[in-house]
């Protein structure tokens, strides 16, 4: 697997297809077990579908406008539990929820708005290796808040313990 990086970017949003202005922290993604390995969070949706952890039902390729509910990432399941999206050539971009359970039980605590809504991670840094996206320098995009990848946008619609709602728009 590849390193779970942190992004950090000093350029505004939506970030252009280089992501101008961002660097890639590497090894900083608190949510990996691939990154900030202290907290020993569950692996991202991307190590997941690497490894074979998520089955085909649980990552869902948007391809087109639509509102998803997404389950906690921790939780097994048999449905739906993260997107992938691409961006550019070569660069998939992967949503998920987060709660404080299991391996996330470290993690999502001690890292404050971290399980507000949903997660977004890029692929651009290396196939394998995913970064954190901090829209707003937050750690998961709220309910209300959108975030605009420059080919479609993310908005956190609504969050509970047991679901996000996002919505997914293509311009």
């Amino acid at each position: 697997l590849g390193h779970a990086n942190l992004l950090t970017c000093t350029s505004p949003q939506p970030y252009d297809l280089d992501y101008t202005g961002c660097v890639p922290r590497e090894y900083l993604d608190p949510f990996d077990a691939m990154g900030w390995s202290e907290l020993r969070g569950q692996m991202s949706a991307r190590n997941r579908e690497l490894t074979g952890y998520s089955s085909a039902a649980n990552l869902f390729e948007v391809v087109e406008d639509g509102v998803f509910w997404l389950p906690p990432i921790e939780i097994p399941s048999s449905g739906l539990q993260a997107l992938k999206i691409r961006r550019a050539p070569g660069e998939w971009t992967y949503l998920a929820y987060r709660q404080p359970i299991g391996y996330d039980a470290i993690s999502v605590p001690f890292m404050g708005g971290s399980s507000d809504g949903v997660q977004i991670r890029t692929t651009y840094f290396g196939g394998a290796t995913t970064a954190l996206i901090q829209p707003g320098g937050a750690f998961s995009l709220a309910p209300g808040e959108s975030y605009d990848a420059g080919v479609f946008r993310v908005t956190t619609l609504l969050s509970t313990a047991h679901a996000t709602l996002v919505q997914i728009t293509f311009p």
